[in-house]
């Protein structure tokens, strides 16, 4: 086998060089697409496989996200109960006296009866209105100290504002020292209230 006829080496040389290239181009035609398709149908697996999990994360939250909204909700319906409701001028007064009667030495003067009501001008599409009250009270400083900072914490949803500090009205000499203090309380409506 040493030797064989140069005819003979010739066509074994062109059957092997022809087997070669058919399995050359069946690769190329048939394996490699298949191969190509194989690596895409890997990589959507992958991804539907991560979307899969992440969905499955979403539906395990989604008690939490309950529980959050359900707290929320919870805080939310105790601060409306604080909000000014009903008739306007009668709440504020209810209000103003039921919290001043935490404080002896505070008296509430005056109330004017045209409270405004308008936007709260603070975001956009904000689903409450507000509702400004004039208000007088008379006490000494170190008193109206005490009650202003009670009442921002008590109420943190009201605000105080235009706060003007003068003598007051005297009523006997005992009071010398009083001061009048006039000031806008701007408060949240609870929606469906009217004035």
């Amino acid at each position: 086998m040493q030797k064989l006829p140069k005819e003979k080496r010739d066509r074994i040389l062109a059957i092997v060089f022809g087997t070669i290239m058919v399995v050359v181009a069946l690769y190329l035609l048939l394996i490699a697409d298949q191969n190509k398709t194989v690596e895409v149908a890997a990589r959507q697996i992958d991804d539907k496989t991560n979307q899969n999990r992440k969905a499955i994360m979403l539906i395990q939250q989604e008690k939490q996200y309950r529980q959050e909204r359900d707290v929320a909700q919870l805080k939310l319906d105790k601060i409306e109960v604080t909000m000014a409701s009903g008739g306007m001028i009668s709440w504020i007064y209810k209000t103003m006296n039921d919290f001043i009667s935490r404080h002896r030495n505070v008296v509430l003067s005056e109330v004017q009866n045209n409270p405004k009501l308008g936007d709260v001008g603070m975001l956009p599409q904000f689903p409450y209105q507000a509702v400004t009250f004039n208000v007088e009270v008379t006490a000494f400083y170190h008193d109206f100290g005490t009650f202003l900072a009670d009442f921002e914490n008590y109420y943190p949803f009201f605000r105080v504002q235009n706060l003007e500090i003068g003598p007051s009205r005297k009523a006997g000499p005992a009071e010398d020292e009083k001061l009048g203090l006039k000031m806008e309380i701007v408060a949240l409506v609870k929606p469906g209230s009217v004035l």
